[in-house]
């Protein structure tokens, strides 16, 4: 199994947290935001990962590769500036033909989370979705039915939604080639401004089943905001 991760975005709405370096190398505690990850990971035998950078990439690159001893490929977004999430996302995918742990490097989470996707069975796509928070406008929301999930999308209105997903999957090596074909599709249409999420909508719409995990109210948070990263800060003493 490898771990794929998304490191690439500018983190423009954190201000001067991140004009030298990327979000995900921002500290919580002792620690950054990706090297926890990394860690939780790694604990559960991940050894292999790809981090696809862009904002200040050379300096997570050196970063990484002088503080851990694993098995990393590091993969530019080098017009990160003008694309969204689906084009890392594909970068990150295009070249992987085995099962994948996907990630969002902003995300900051309890380890339990991490603990119940791993234990997910692997036949299936799984999301981790958080169905206790209150949702708005922004959220990646996601409608659920038992335990599948048949919408995801930012558009979704809160009124209809279940949950969040908060940007960590594990995907099966045998849905992979969809997910690359479709990614193509989209930005073809579309343009690389939209999000990953849609080519798992495409998953869905074309028959095959998504699932997801609860994080069950154990904490976690993205920090796109000043204040995500304060919470951040409050909430990290209860994962040790």
């Amino acid at each position: 199994m490898k771990a794929v991760i998304l490191a690439a975005g500018m983190g423009s709405r954190l201000g001067h947290y991140t004009e030298q370096i990327p979000k995900c190398m921002l500290k919580v505690g002792k620690k950054t935001i990706i090297e926890h990850a990394i860690e939780v990971l790694s604990s559960f035998g991940i050894k292999s990962f790809v981090i696809v950078t862009g904002h200040k990439g050379r300096k997570l690159r050196k970063f990484l590769t002088e503080n851990f001893n694993l098995d990393f490929t590091f993969v530019h977004n080098h017009v990160y500036r003008e694309t969204n999430n689906i084009y890392s996302f594909y970068l990150g995918i295009k070249d992987v033909w085995e099962d994948v742990i996907l990630l969002n490097s902003d995300v900051y989470f309890h380890p339990g989370i991490f603990e119940r996707l791993y234990l997910a069975p692997i036949s299936r796509v799984f999301l981790v979705v958080d169905d206790q928070k209150p949702l708005g406008e922004e959220e990646m929301k996601v409608v659920i039915e038992n335990s599948k999930i048949l919408r995801i999308s930012k558009r979704i209105p809160p009124k209809e939604a279940n949950g969040e997903y908060i940007g960590m999957a594990k995907i099966p090596e045998k849905y992979l080639g969809l997910l690359k074909e479709f990614a193509e599709q989209i930005m073809e249409e579309s343009g690389a401004g939209v999000f990953y999420e849609d080519a798992i909508q495409r998953i869905i719409n074309t028959g095959n089943e998504v699932h997801y995990v609860s994080t069950q109210k154990m904490p976690w948070v993205e920090v796109d905001f000043p204040h995500e990263l304060t919470f951040a800060r409050r909430i990290y003493k209860n994962f040790v």
